[in-house]
């Protein structure tokens, strides 16, 4: 998966299914996507987005997310604690967690994927999932689409592929899956409810930040795991 900004509880899901996880950090980035920008609540009933300024020296306009940086300047700094205190001040666990964010917040990230990927593993450790992850930059890998992660499996001796549901149609498309000799199966999440101080009514398809500041660390994998459904078969999905 492409390292995404306070990623979604399906996204901690598939990691936690698998035995490695590659953060496809040499793939292409796209402004206004995932890769900078996520929903949390900046106040009871009021999902807001919040995304990471970055800036980039291609000229192609086509960097990898490993060559976006991001802008981590005051204002922005400013911005993100304001959303945290603001919708997450009532709850029990930021206190908790506020040294942990803080530290992660306030580093100086070269990369945009080096910020991400910090805080994806630092979510990871926290909810205690031991998957193993590496990047696809440290690797190899060639070709495009489905070719490139066909040779990533190859690279890393994969023998069962844990896709997300959104490859599907671009897998298809490409005609390099079903791989011999490894097993594909596309995952099926839906968020489980759990309680959000303050909303009216639930709110899914939020950072996994809110899972973690409602409920805390201790409930919160508990929570993610309940959203996971198994894993359909290459077959059942064609």
């Amino acid at each position: 998966m492409q390292p995404t900004f306070l990623p979604w509880s399906g996204y901690v899901a598939l990691a936690d299914a698998a035995d490695v996880f590659v953060f496809l950090d040499d793939f292409q980035f796209q402004r206004r996507s995932w890769h900078h920008r996520n929903r949390m609540f900046s106040s009871p009933d009021d999902p807001t987005w919040v995304t990471v300024p970055v800036t980039h020296g291609r000229t192609d306009g086509r960097p990898a997310i490993a060559e976006v940086a991001p802008i981590l300047d005051t204002g922005f700094r400013k911005t993100f604690r304001g959303v945290l205190q603001h919708g997450y001040g009532r709850s029990d666990h930021l206190d908790m967690l506020q040294p942990a964010l803080d530290d992660w917040i306030d580093r100086e990230w070269t990369t945009l994927a080096d910020f991400n990927i910090a805080f994806i593993e630092l979510v990871l450790a926290q909810l205690g999932i031991e998957t193993e992850t590496r990047r696809s930059s440290e690797i190899g890998s060639s070709g495009k689409r489905s070719a490139r992660i066909a040779d990533l499996l190859g690279r890393v001796g994969a023998t069962r592929y844990l896709s997300a549901a959104g490859s599907r149609d671009y897998m298809l498309e490409d005609g390099v899956f079903p791989l011999a000799g490894v097993d594909t199966a596309f995952q099926d999440y839906a968020p489980a409810a759990y309680p959000q101080a303050g909303a009216s009514e639930f709110v899914p398809y939020l950072s996994v930040l809110d899972v973690l500041l409602q409920v805390g660390p201790e409930r919160a994998l508990g929570v993610i795991r309940a959203g996971s459904r198994p894993f359909q078969p290459w077959m059942d999905r064609t």
